[in-house]
C-alpha cells in the first residue's frame, strides 16, 4: 500500500468515526431536548477540531513509518485526486440542491445546518472512498 493510499485510508477512518460521533450525539440531543435548545455549534467546532488534529497525528504517524515515501506525489496520485474530487463535487452539488429544497420548504435552521454538515461529510467520504477504489483499480 502506497503512502498516499495509507494517508487516504487513515483520514477516511478518522472522518467516519468523528462524523458518526457528531451525528449520534446531535440526534440523541434532539430526542431529549427541544430543537432550539440543542447546542450544535460547539459540537460542530469540536468536530472540526477533532478531524484536523487527528488527521495531522495520523499523517505524522504514517510519515514516520515510511519517511522515504512521505510527501511524494506522482502523476497517478494527481489523476486519482482529480477524478475522486469530481465525484465528490457531484455528490456535494446534489446534496446542496436537496438542502435548498429544505430551505424553500421552510424547515428550521437547525435542520438546514445539519443537512449542510451532512452534505459536506458525505461528499468528502465519497471522495475518499473513490480515491481508494481508484488506487485499487490502478487508475
Amino acid at each position: 500500500m502506497s503512502y498516499q493510499q495509507k494517508s487516504v485510508s487513515a483520514v477516511l477512518a478518522i472522518q467516519l468515526l468523528v462524523y458518526a460521533w457528531y451525528f449520534t450525539h446531535i440526534l440523541s440531543q434532539v430526542s431529549e431536548l427541544d430543537i432550539e435548545q440543542v447546542e450544535y455549534k460547539t459540537l460542530l467546532m469540536l468536530m472540526i477540531g477533532l478531524i484536523v488534529v487527528l488527521s495531522i497525528v495520523g499523517q505524522i504517524i504514517i510519515a514516520i513509518s515510511k519517511p522515504s515515501e512521505a510527501g511524494e506525489v506522482d502523476e497517478r496520485d494527481r489523476q486519482i485526486g482529480l477524478l475522486s474530487s469530481r465525484v465528490g463535487g457531484i455528490v456535494l452539488i446534489i446534496c446542496v440542491f436537496s438542502v435548498l429544497g429544505l430551505l424553500m420548504s421552510g424547515a428550521q435552521i437547525f435542520w438546514i445546518a445539519q443537512a449542510l454538515i451532512a452534505s459536506l461529510a458525505l461528499s468528502d467520504i465519497v471522495m475518499r472512498v473513490m480515491m481508494l477504489i481508484y488506487y485499487q483499480r490502478g487508475v
